[in-house]
């Protein structure tokens, strides 16, 4: 199975793109995503092409690198259930659904 990532890969174009599914590490919990909200003022902004390219994806952010230029995988709010869980983390959050600030992915670790 792989995971499926968004990207916006210029004004009004987007692209699904594959990725193996990333095993957790120690501290991380394996999510995949039920749903994912778009946002329509930036997210609008970047599909059409008019966002500011070299202004920062979201320094406060973690899930988020680099800046609005194209190619640019996006997004910040994600719910999902956890798949697998690193040695650190206790079993009990296998299971569990969640909120992230996450770009559009079927699939994500997070700590």
């Amino acid at each position: 199975m792989t995971a499926r990532t968004l990207s916006f890969t210029g004004p009004r174009t987007v692209e699904v793109r594959s990725r193996p599914i990333p095993d957790p590490g120690p501290t991380d919990v394996l999510v995949r995503t039920r749903v994912s909200a778009v946002s329509a003022g930036t997210e609008g902004l970047i599909y059409r092409g008019e966002a500011p390219a070299d202004l920062p994806a979201d320094s406060k952010l973690d899930a988020l690198e680099g800046d609005l230029s194209f190619p640019l995988t996006y997004g910040y709010a994600a719910v999902g259930e956890v798949d697998a869980v690193g040695s650190e983390v206790d079993d009990d959050w296998l299971g569990r659904q969640v909120f992230a600030y996450n770009a559009h992915e079927s699939h994500f670790l997070a700590n």
